[in-house]
């Protein structure tokens, strides 16, 4: 992935392709950081992720 993000960036492309590697860039580091706060502060919704309702419960399916 960081290859590819090389070859998008490097060499420089026209105004607004150049822009959007950065755009992506900073998603990224949005929702890490956005995962690292759920995970110090909310850990049960972070355990939630991946499970559906029948998952959770008894019996059922």
């Amino acid at each position: 992935m960081a290859s590819v993000f090389y070859a998008n960036v490097w060499p420089v492309p026209a105004f607004p392709v150049n822009v959007i590697p950065y755009l992506f860039l900073v998603t990224m580091l949005v929702a890490v950081a956005w995962y690292v706060f759920l995970r110090a502060r909310r850990p049960q919704v972070i355990s939630a992720i991946g499970n559906t309702e029948t998952d959770m419960l008894d019996g059922v399916g």
